[in-house]
């Protein structure tokens, strides 16, 4: 079965490992590299410093998170709000809010909570929804969380409105480990700074407005949400849980809603805006587009076709806006989409389609696929069998089969691009997190739609084919030197090590390699006895081992033979061989 593992090159954002070039996985050493500055993507890193799912917030006006007004988000008295996530700065140059149900406008100023310039916890309240003074409150933390910028950090505000001694008590925290540390438990936070306190007891303004999550209110800049939590009381009722870990990213499509994990069951509004990167939520690694980002695969000859050659293309990726105003790259190696050489995958302007186009120069053909989704995530493959292209979106053969017009060489000296054409313009609405180029016409079977298909591959970034791999049993032989051995002596010598290798076999990622068995025999030489006497020394140690390995990577398979020896001694002489091993070892002597 062909699959990715055949590709002239592939990668994942997966396997990205944070700094250029993006590695080629093929092993041809076609490598994509970074353009540098403004014009390099942003990197979502799902898996590792950033943790599992979570929305992430550009800092851009109208991207955020809504939740409507309700009777149990209408708090009054002691409150407690807590947020898991990462601060692109922490001593941010405005005071961003992190959550608010605020209205400047109307005079539902209820309450707004983030960081303060100074990197201080920051909670204003207001106790008839106005601004005047002794109704409006604005208090920080006595100290500065000092966190380093872009990490994942916890934050969380309580305040008493009557602390029993007619104060109001006013306390910070953050959250011990995070990323490990549960942040419903309370025990996993420890206080920032002292409490604050005023001489007197408040509450908050029951006002109208919704729940806002990264909005703009004096401010706003760069997030991610992993966890929001709104309880009624400290410690008290949960009534608002954000928590995009319990969400799947191709259900929740980028401009819809969901419903927030709490018993209230509120639903939550991803709130997108403009044509920069928008408000989303992060459910696997991959590289984020904007207006003139690209990455780029030198040109090479591997990578470019004649009319006769068959050979297969396609992506995983997420688009926001399926019927954008101009043709929009996905992937070329093209330096434009009206004249020249070469292939490409592109959104059809003003549709919701896409375009497989290859061309000669003089003829071209394309074959067009079915309907996007906004904000889902799909991938798109074009086979060509040396005559004709069909496009598959999400593993299904979609549309017909082209026309057969392409007549001549396809080869160019352009690079092969993502989310642009050679030399400029792009597609800003796009994330892509793979791309393959398979220098062979996949079958249907093989493009897909099961495990090990090539949608798979593309669509979960990974490259394994269920298989097992099993080698003959691999066998290996130790013999050590005889020791003398004198009468009444006892033999300890040292533990025996045998290690055995080979050579490193090819198997797709993610299958397992179980070896039939692996046999090791050490024998001992007959001691050289002093006195003589007669021996009998028979030896054998086994064991069994299965080795899962990952990827194509070298691969030594150490083995250890570690032999308990019981000896037999009949007359005087005693010999103990202790060996560590998983089978008996029976040594008789006999003396004359």
């Amino acid at each position: 079965m062909t699959d990715i593992n055949d590709g002239e090159a592939w990668s994942f954002a997966d396997l990205f490992d944070g700094s250029a070039p993006w590695d080629d996985q093929s092993g041809n050493g076609h490598h994509a590299a970074f353009p540098g500055g403004t014009n390099d993507p942003t990197f979502f890193d799902h898996d590792k410093t950033q943790g599992d799912n979570h929305f992430r917030a550009p800092g851009i006006s109208n991207n955020d998170l809504t939740t409507p007004d309700s009777v149990a988000l209408s708090i009054t008295g002691d409150i407690d709000y807590r947020w898991v996530g990462i601060q692109d700065d922490y001593t941010p140059p405005t005071a961003p809010a992190i959550g608010h149900k605020y209205n400047f406008a109307t005079n539902n100023r209820e309450y707004r909570w983030g960081l303060a310039t100074d990197g201080k916890i920051r909670f204003i309240w207001s106790e008839d929804g106005t601004s005047t003074a002794g109704k409006l409150h604005d208090k920080t933390s006595t100290v500065a969380t000092g966190f380093t910028d872009g990490t994942l950090r916890g934050l969380r505000v309580t305040l008493d409105v009557n602390d029993g001694a007619g104060d109001i008590a006013l306390e910070f925290w953050t959250l011990n480990n995070p990323g490990t540390d549960d942040p419903e438990n309370a025990a996993n936070w420890s206080k920032l700074g002292d409490t604050v306190t005023l001489g007197s007891t408040t509450s908050i303004f029951d006002g109208d407005t919704q729940v806002k999550i990264c909005a703009n209110i004096g401010g706003i800049h760069p997030m991610t949400v992993h966890r929001y939590l709104a309880y009624d009381g400290i410690d008290g009722t949960l009534v608002l849980d954000i928590n995009p870990a319990s969400l799947v990213g191709d259900t929740v499509t980028q401009a819809g809603t969901f419903t927030e994990d709490s018993a209230q069951a509120a639903t939550v509004t991803i709130n997108q805006s403009g044509t920069a990167e928008l408000m989303r939520m992060v459910d696997r690694p991959a590289f984020q587009y904007d207006t003139d980002d690209r990455l780029e695969i030198p040109d090479d000859a591997a990578l470019d076709y004649t009319h006769t050659d068959s050979f297969t293309f396609g992506l995983g990726f997420r688009v926001y806006d399926t019927s954008p105003a101009a043709d929009a790259v996905l992937m070329a190696k093209k330096a434009n989409l009206t004249t020249g050489d070469g292939y490409a995958g592109y959104l059809e302007s003003a549709d919701a389609t896409s375009k497989g186009l290859l061309a000669d120069g003089a003829n071209e053909q394309t074959a067009t696929s079915g309907n996007l989704t906004n904000g889902k995530a799909h991938t798109l493959i074009w086979v060509y069998d040396g005559s004709t292209t069909q496009a598959y979106l999400d593993g299904t053969a979609s549309g017909s089969a082209s026309a057969d017009n392409v007549a001549a060489d396809m080869a160019n000296a352009v690079a092969l691009v993502f989310a642009s054409i050679s030399g400029g313009g792009s597609y800003a609405q796009v994330e892509i997190w793979s791309y393959a180029v398979i220098s062979q016409e996949l079958t249907a079977g093989e493009v897909g739609t099961g495990a090990g298909t090539l949608h798979d591959s593309l669509l979960n970034q990974t490259a394994a084919v269920s298989a097992t791999v099993t080698p003959a049993a691999i066998a290996t032989t130790t013999t050590m030197p005889g020791p003398t051995v004198r009468q009444d002596q006892t033999l300890t010598p040292a533990s025996i090590t045998t290690t055995t290798s080979m050579t490193a076999p090819a198997v797709s990622a993610g299958s397992t390699l179980t070896p039939a068995s692996i046999v090791t025999t050490t024998t001992f030489p007959s001691p050289r006895p002093t006195t003589p006497f007669a021996l009998d020394l028979a030896v054998r140690a086994e064991s069994v081992m299965e080795l899962p390995v990952e990827a194509e990577s070298a691969m030594e398979l150490p083995v250890e033979a570690e032999s308990a020896i019981e000896p037999s001694v009949e007359a005087e002489s005693v010999i103990e061989l202790p060996v560590r091993a998983v089978s008996v070892i029976e040594l008789q002597v006999e003396s004359e």
